[in-house]
């Protein structure tokens, strides 16, 4: 049986699975774990609970509190889905990441 990469759903454009690519230690990626995607707010209706039920868990929104704000995510309130909001250039940035004392502090490893 053949996996896709593409999953396609109404209203994103280019929701792909990283399974399958090899790590630095030598295994691999296990499928359906981890999923890139663009404009999840742009989801239609239904499309969240079913990528949740292909095996969707977890989402990291990398926008801003601004585009958060302005076009929210439909798994921001979805129960069944951990979220979080991890603004790309804010709370990774280098000066905020020097910031960081531990492991702990470090928003990569808040999930």
């Amino acid at each position: 049986m053949s996996i896709s990469r593409h999953l396609p759903a109404q209203g994103a454009y280019n929701i792909r699975d990283l399974g399958g690519y090899k790590t630095a230690s030598g295994g691999s990626i296990p499928w359906r774990r981890f999923l890139r995607s663009d404009s999840l707010h742009r989801l239609e209706q239904g499309e969240p609970q079913r990528l949740h039920a292909v095996g969707l868990q977890k989402v990291i929104d990398l926008r801003t509190p601004a585009e958060m704000t302005e076009k929210p995510s439909p798994f921001e309130r979805y129960a069944e889905v951990q979220f979080l909001n991890l603004p790309l250039f804010d709370d990774l940035s280098p000066a905020a990441l020097a910031k960081s004392r531990s492991h702990g502090d470090d928003p990569l490893f808040s999930f």
